[in-house]
């Protein structure tokens, strides 16, 4: 039997239940010794996982450029406890894992990075886009050529690139087809990680602290 289990498995997080038999009764032995052991393996553990996902996205940039980059610099976790050394309930550590959004450096995990603004000041969830892909599909811009926000693009469509630059532009006469986003699912590929090294990373912990 695993001396783990992932439970409230999300695209924002995970909890991670203890439930060996052999875990619990050290762990109601040598409480403060069990609990430090499983704090340390679980962080360790946490940041090989997000050095993992972050190639894993990189290694898209061909596909998406500057977006996979965007999603990779927003990765971010978080771990609390739901079971004092005292309880008898199996210890448990929850982990929240994802891309850290609206803004990549603040904002709540999971929710998922933005883009920048556009011209009509709107943006969007690249974090959740990548996550659970999007479909292809014709479009058209909303407004009309003589109002509202998107009246210049529906007369001239948009640049692909930045304003000043000399990239081709597109829509032009209201609308154009959008290729999709392939589903990466980078969660479930950071929770593969966890799983691979999480038990390792416990057994070789509490042997060194039950010497």
């Amino acid at each position: 039997m695993a001396s783990f289990s992932i439970t409230q498995k999300t695209t924002n997080g995970m909890s991670i239940v203890f439930d060996n038999p052999s875990w619990n009764r050290a762990f109601k032995k040598l409480k403060g010794q069990v609990a430090n052991a499983m704090w340390e393996a679980s962080g360790k553990t946490m940041s090989d996982v997000q050095d993992h996902t972050y190639r894993y996205l990189k290694g898209f940039e061909g596909m998406y450029p500057t977006l996979a980059t965007m999603v990779a610099n927003s990765l971010d976790y978080d771990r609390g406890t739901r079971a004092e050394a005292n309880s008898s309930q199996n210890p448990e550590i929850h982990v929240i894992f994802g891309s850290r959004g609206p803004n990549g450096r603040s904002g709540k995990i999971g929710a998922g990075v933005h883009t920048p603004p556009d011209d009509t000041q709107g943006t969007y969830n690249i974090g959740i886009g990548l996550q659970e892909g999007a479909s292809a599909g014709h479009f058209k811009w909303k407004g009309s050529p003589s109002k509202g926000k998107a009246g210049g693009a529906i007369q001239h469509g948009r640049q692909i690139g930045t304003m000043t630059g000399d990239s081709a532009w597109y829509g032009h006469g209201g609308g154009a087809y959008f290729y999709g986003y392939a589903t990466l699912d980078y969660i479930e590929e950071a929770q593969r990680k966890f799983v691979a090294k999480i038990e390792g990373r416990l057994r070789s912990n509490m042997k060194k602290r039950l010497k």
